[in-house]
C-alpha cells in the first residue's frame, strides 16, 4: 500500500505520522518541494511555535476561522484543541498556556516542535523526500486501466522522475499564486483564487503617510477596529508602526476582511475606537471638575501615551495649549468623535512576514466535508491549508493543521479497512 503525502508541512508530517500508526504495513512517503521540510513551522510564533489555542475565549468558530468553519467544526469532533495538547504531551512536549489564551511549547522553541515530528517520521520509517517538486498527479482513468495503483505522480526534475501510489494527500500550505496548483489540472477542481491574510495596514492621510506614524512603537489595548460601511471589525490590542498599524487586533481584522480588501486593492477607510464614548466622556468632565487649571495636553487617559493624546487632539483643531476650563461643549463632542470614531485610509498592506497565511485554495465543494476526499476522486485527500480554510492568529491555523491531517489519516484508515480500495 503505497501512499504520497504531496507537502511537508505540519498537516503533511501529522497525517503521514497518525497513518504510519494506523497502517504499519503502509509505504508512506512526505514529498517536499523545498530543501527543508516544516521550514513554516520553524518561524511560527516568532520562532517558538504557537501550537494551538484554548479556545476559551472563541464564542463561535467563524470568529476565529473566516473561512472553512464548517469543515473545522466537522474535524474537532474527531480531533480538537485538547486532543493536540494530549498528542503533544503524550510525545514528551510539554506545554505552556498563555494570559492570551494561546499555546506554546515550554521550551519556547519551535525547532522542538519540527525535531520531534521529524524524529517520529523517521522512526517509523516514514520516507522524507525534499526538492521534490510535483509536475503533476494523474489518476487511474487517465492511465492505463491495468495499472494497480490509482496514481501517477510525476516530478520536475532533469530525470523525470515519477512514481505511483494507491492514496495521494495533498498539504502543500497555502496557494500563493493560482498556479501553485497548477498539478491537480487534470481533475479540474474548482479554486478559490488566493488572496493574502493576516497582514498589516498602511495608512495615509490626504495622500500621504499618516501622521499617527509618529506615535511609532505605542501599544494600545482593548482598540475597535472597523472597515467603513462593512461589517468587518475586530478588538485589541494594537502596535503604531512607522507604516501604520499592525498587532493582533490588526491582524485578525486582515482575516476577516481579507477577500474585501483584495478586491477593493487593499485601500479602504478604517476606522478606529481608542476608548469608549462614556469612558473618555467621564475623562473629560471629571478634567473640567477637578483639574481645571491643567492643560489638556497635559491630562491624557491612563491607556494613551502622551504623545498619542497630543496627536488624537490635533486632529480635533483644538489647541493643546487650553486649560480644561476652557473647553467649551462643542469642543468636547469633537474630542469624543475623534476618540471614538476616529478615521484613517488602509492604502496597502504590510506583509506579516513571521506567519503569512493565504485565504483561498481547493475549494470545499470539491470535498467530503467529513472525509476531506475529493468528490469525484477516490483515494485523493487534501489537508491543512491549501484548502479553502484559514484562520485569525493565534495558533488557529496551526490547529487546522492537526486536525484535518488527522482526519485524513483516520479517513484513508477506514477506507482500507473496508477494502474499498483494494
Amino acid at each position: 500500500m503505497n501512499i504520497a503525502i504531496i507537502g511537508g508541512g505540519a498537516a503533511g508530517f501529522f497525517c503521514a505520522i497518525e497513518l504510519k500508526r494506523e497502517i504499519p504495513h503502509s509505504n508512506i512517503t512526505i514529498y517536499e518541494s523545498g530543501e527543508q521540510a516544516l521550514s513554516k513551522v520553524a518561524i511560527t510564533g516568532g520562532g517558538r511555535c504557537n501550537l494551538t489555542n484554548s479556545f476559551r475565549e472563541i464564542k463561535s468558530l467563524k470568529s476565529a476561522y473566516p473561512r472553512g468553519e464548517q469543515v473545522i467544526k466537522r474535524a474537532f469532533k474527531v480531533f480538537d484543541q485538547n486532543s493536540t495538547c494530549k498528542w503533544f504531551e503524550n510525545e514528551s512536549v510539554k506545554l505552556v498556556i498563555q494570559e492570551d489564551q494561546c499555546i506554546f511549547p515550554k521550551s519556547q522553541n519551535a525547532l522542538e516542535i519540527v525535531n520531534k515530528l521529524i524524529t517520529l517520521a523517521k522512526k517509523l520509517d516514514i520516507k522524507i523526500l525534499t526538492n521534490h517538486k510535483v509536475k503533476s498527479i494523474k489518476f487511474k482513468s487517465q492511465l492505463n486501466e491495468e495499472s494497480p495503483l490509482l496514481y501517477n505522480i510525476e516530478f520536475n526534475s532533469k530525470e523525470n522522475l515519477t512514481t505511483t501510489a494507491d492514496f495521494v494527500v495533498v498539504t502543500t500550505g497555502g496557494a500563493y499564486r493560482p498556479e501553485s496548483l497548477s498539478f491537480l489540472k487534470e481533475f479540474n477542481l474548482e479554486i478559490v483564487p488566493p488572496a493574502p491574510s493576516l497582514f498589516t495596514f498602511n495608512l495615509t492621510e490626504n495622500n500621504k503617510l499618516s501622521e499617527l506614524c509618529s506615535c511609532a512603537g505605542n501599544v494600545i489595548q482593548d482598540v475597535k477596529l472597523n472597515i467603513s460601511r462593512t461589517k468587518f471589525e475586530s478588538n485589541g490590542t494594537i502596535l503604531i508602526t512607522h507604516w501604520g498599524i499592525s498587532g493582533p487586533a490588526t491582524l485578525k481584522l486582515s482575516s476577516y476582511s481579507s477577500r474585501y480588501l483584495y478586491d477593493n486593492n487593499y485601500r479602504a477607510d478604517l476606522r478606529v475606537k481608542w476608548i469608549e464614548e462614556n469612558e473618555i466622556k467621564t475623562f473629560i468632565i471629571n478634567n473640567i471638575n477637578n483639574f481645571p487649571k491643567k492643560n489638556i495636553k497635559n491630562t491624557h487617559p491612563e491607556k494613551l501615551s502622551s504623545k498619542l493624546w497630543e496627536y488624537l487632539i490635533s486632529k480635533t483643531h483644538i489647541k493643546t495649549d487650553l486649560r480644561w476650563e476652557e473647553i467649551s461643549s462643542k469642543m468636547v463632542n469633537r474630542i469624543i468623535e475623534t476618540i471614538t470614531n476616529d478615521c484613517y485610509t488602509i492604502n496597502g498592506k504590510g506583509e506579516y512576514k513571521e506567519e503569512f497565511v493565504t485565504a483561498g485554495g481547493i475549494s470545499l465543494s470539491n470535498i467530503n466535508l467529513n472525509t476531506l476526499e475529493a468528490k469525484s476522486y477516490q483515494g485523493l485527500y487534501f489537508a491543512g491549508e491549501v484548502l479553502d480554510i484559514d484562520a485569525i492568529t493565534g495558533g488557529f491555523n496551526l490547529q487546522a493543521a492537526w486536525s484535518t491531517g488527522y482526519v485524513v489519516a483516520k479517513s484513508i484508515k477506514k477506507a482500507i479497512s473496508t477494502n474499498r480500495l483494494m
